[in-house]
C-alpha cells in the first residue's frame, strides 16, 4: 500500500480507520495524529515514533484509550507513573506491576471509579474502602467481602436500595433493616427471615 504523505488526508483517514496509521509517513506522525489514532485503537501505539514515547505522551494516550497500557514500555512503568495511570483509569490497577500495588493505589482506583472494588486485590482491601465505595455507589455492595459486611455497611446499602437485602448475611438482617429494605423495594420481602 502507498504511504500517506499529506497530513490532512492522513488525519482524516486515520480518524475513519485507525489501522491506516501504519501507512502514514514517519514525517507526518505528529503527537496530535498519534493520539488521534490511539483514541480509536490502542494498537496504533505500536506505530508511534519512539521519540514521542515519554511519560507525558503515555498519560495523554491513556486518557484517550486506557487499553494503551498493554503497549507502554516496561522501562516507563515506575511507581509514580503507575499511580498516575491508576488515577486516569481505575482498571489500570490490574495491569501494573504487582510490586507497586498498595492500599493507596487501591484508594486512588476507588476514587476514580467505585466499581474498581470488583477487581482490587483482596489483600489490600479495607473496611474503609468498602464503606467509601458503597456510599458512592450502592451497586458495589455485591463486591464487599463477607468479613467487611458489618451492620453499618449493610444497613447503608439496604437504605440506598432494598434489593441489597439479598446480599446481607442472614445473621445481620434485623427488623429495622428488613423494614428499610421493603420500604424502597417491596420484593425484598422474599429475603426477610421468617422470624422477623
Amino acid at each position: 500500500m502507498t504511504i500517506l504523505t499529506d497530513w490532512k488526508k492522513a488525519l482524516k483517514l486515520v480518524s475513519m480507520d485507525s489501522t491506516m496509521f501504519e501507512f502514514v509517513s514517519e514525517k507526518l506522525k505528529t503527537k496530535e495524529l498519534c493520539l488521534e489514532a490511539i483514541g480509536l485503537s490502542a494498537k496504533a501505539f505500536l506505530c508511534v515514533p519512539k521519540k514521542f514515547v515519554t511519560e507525558d505522551f503515555c498519560v495523554e494516550a491513556m486518557k484517550r484509550n486506557d487499553s494503551v497500557i498493554y503497549f507502554i514500555p516496561s522501562h516507563l512503568m515506575t511507581k509514580g507513573f503507575c499511580r498516575k495511570l491508576v488515577k486516569i483509569s481505575s482498571s489500570a490497577i490490574t495491569d501494573i506491576p504487582r510490586k507497586y500495588i498498595t492500599k493507596e493505589f487501591c484508594f486512588d482506583a476507588l476514587r476514580s471509579n467505585q466499581s474498581a472494588l470488583s477487581y482490587l486485590p483482596k489483600k489490600h482491601l479495607t473496611y474503609e474502602m468498602c464503606l467509601f465505595a458503597v456510599k458512592k455507589d450502592v451497586w458495589t455492595f455485591q463486591f464487599v467481602p463477607r468479613k467487611f459486611k458489618t451492620l453499618e455497611i449493610c444497613l447503608l446499602a439496604v437504605m440506598k436500595d432494598g434489593q441489597e437485602l439479598r446480599l446481607v448475611p442472614p445473621r445481620l438482617r434485623s427488623k429495622e433493616m428488613c423494614f428499610e429494605a421493603v420500604k424502597t423495594y417491596p420484593h425484598a420481602l422474599e429475603h426477610v427471615p421468617k422470624n422477623s
